[in-house]
């Protein structure tokens, strides 16, 4: 990201004053100007740290609300990769739908009682999730 001028300023601001910012709250900045400019910078901080989130490869990292929505999907459909993507797409839009059968398929591959096997990529985030729901049921395979 280039910033303008006018956006450095603020992030630096924001750098300077972040930590006092934190502890005090944003009475520690008596002027309204100062303040702004603080929420400017914070702004353009946590946008670029959200653009950073991704991965060297372009994917979107997911989040926990997101492991939540495909393991409840999971529960309530099991096996079927349509039904759980349509469930998953009522609440999400950020993830392929490639990504979204594959969290699937590691869900079905790691069902204890499902009998899938063979497939050992998965994400933690994914199995704590699916233990949350239903503890114990889920294996990792790692």
């Amino acid at each position: 990201m280039t910033a303008t001028q006018e956006q450095q300023t603020a992030l630096d601001f924001f750098s300077v004053w972040e930590k006092q910012v934190e502890y005090f709250g944003l009475t520690i900045l008596a002027d309204r100007d100062d303040r702004l400019l603080y929420r400017k910078g914070k702004k353009l901080m946590e946008s670029a740290l959200s653009t950073k989130s991704k991965s060297s490869k372009g994917q979107v990292k997911w989040t926990a609300e997101e492991y939540d929505t495909i393991a409840n999907a999971y529960h309530l459909f099991g096996n079927d990769r349509n039904a759980c993507l349509n469930y998953f797409r009522k609440y999400h839009e950020r993830h392929t739908n490639d990504a979204v059968t594959f969290a699937a398929y590691s869900a079905a591959n790691l069902d204890t009682e499902n009998g899938l096997s063979g497939f050992k990529d998965y994400a933690d985030g994914l199995l704590n999730a699916l233990n949350a729901i239903t503890p114990g049921r889920f294996k990792g395979n790692r």
